[in-house]
């Protein structure tokens, strides 16, 4: 497809993401066309089964108990509690209940300043090359004191001057 004289799409993107280039967008616009399903690559597609049937109880399950059991044994626990002790009790249920109601988001999630731990252990230097490789394996440590190869200055079996 061109896009101007001199330019033309290879579709990488579309063929690499399955997602329409930009310029294609720009062309639907443009012919005031909209935009189908038919430009996005099945892989992008959400189907929805309606016809699934919800999966079975697992067996290994206690089946659940009925909800007035539940609440009786609530009430009968709750009129066993010393007069004292009631008021945190409904208190407690009420945050239960309240807990429960709201639902859970997605985390907020926030980017620290500066550069990411992980990335600062590692090292942006280059690869040496073989020449130079070789280079610094034969040369060894050489003394600053006496110029020879195998130790320091600290090391030099000469007296310093």
């Amino acid at each position: 497809m061109t896009l101007n004289d001199d330019e033309v799409c290879t579709h990488v993107h579309w063929h690499s993401m399955g997602l329409p280039c930009a310029h294609v967008f720009k062309r639907l616009i443009r012919m005031k066309m909209p935009l189908r399903k038919s430009h996005f690559d099945q892989h992008w597609h959400i189907e929805r089964d309606r016809t699934t049937t919800p999966l079975p109880p697992n067996d290994d399950t206690e089946p659940l108990a009925p909800l007035e059991l539940i609440m009786g044994q609530i009430h009968t626990r709750h009129e066993e509690l010393p007069p004292h002790q009631q008021g945190p009790f409904q208190n407690q249920l009420a945050r239960f209940l309240e807990d429960q109601a709201q639902t859970i988001g997605s985390p907020i999630v926030t980017r620290s300043r500066g550069r990411p731990r992980a990335s600062a252990t590692r090292t942006s230097t280059r690869e040496p090359s073989a020449f130079e490789q070789a280079a610094s394996q034969g040369s060894g440590t050489r003394c600053g004191q006496c110029r020879e190869i195998g130790h320091n200055v600290r090391t030099c079996p000469i007296p310093p001057e």
